[in-house]
């Protein structure tokens, strides 16, 4: 019953929460419109999430690692020995993303956990920009929306339209 030593874990930031906030952005959309995207559509996992598919060249590897809000988890099916495939085409959205849709919608239906989304830091503002040279609207510009931390979104006006 007598504690010998404590330890407790040291705390540093290495990422300005909106640089963590635009990346976790581009990860959202590996699931929200790329390759990890059956776990929506086929699988049902609807919460906020991000992740990243992973293959080796031989299909000896694949994963997955995923986060939300609230959980993370990675998958991962392997061979050590790389002359030995998992199959063909046995890529991360295909042998190890199932796995994880199915445990993190299952996680949450068990836990209750709530599907809040990430939280936007103030200075991560939403930009209309063209669609064609990603910079600054003309008149004539077909528009998209995109994230830029407050100060780094284009200020040179499209020079196509």
């Amino acid at each position: 019953g007598n504690s010998i030593k404590e330890f407790f874990p040291k705390q540093e930031e290495v990422l300005r929460p909106a640089s963590s906030y635009i990346i976790t952005h581009l990860l959202k959309t590996v699931l929200d419109a790329g390759t990890g995207g059956s776990a929506r559509w086929k699988y049902k996992f609807h919460a906020p999430a991000a992740g990243k598919t992973g293959t080796t060249q031989g299909y000896s590897d694949a994963w997955f690692v995923g986060f939300s809000p609230h959980l993370v988890a990675g998958v991962w099916f392997g061979v050590d020995d790389y002359s030995i495939s998992l199959g063909n085409k046995q890529d991360g959205s295909r042998a190890a993303l199932p796995v994880w849709a199915r445990f993190m919608r299952e996680a949450y239906k068990v836990l209750d956990l709530n599907h809040s989304d990430f939280i936007r830091p103030d200075n991560v503002k939403t930009v209309k920009i063209c669609s064609e040279s990603k910079m600054n609207l003309s008149k004539l510009c077909p528009v998209e929306k995109e994230i830029f931390i407050d100060g780094t979104q284009p200020v040179e006006i499209c020079k196509i339209h």
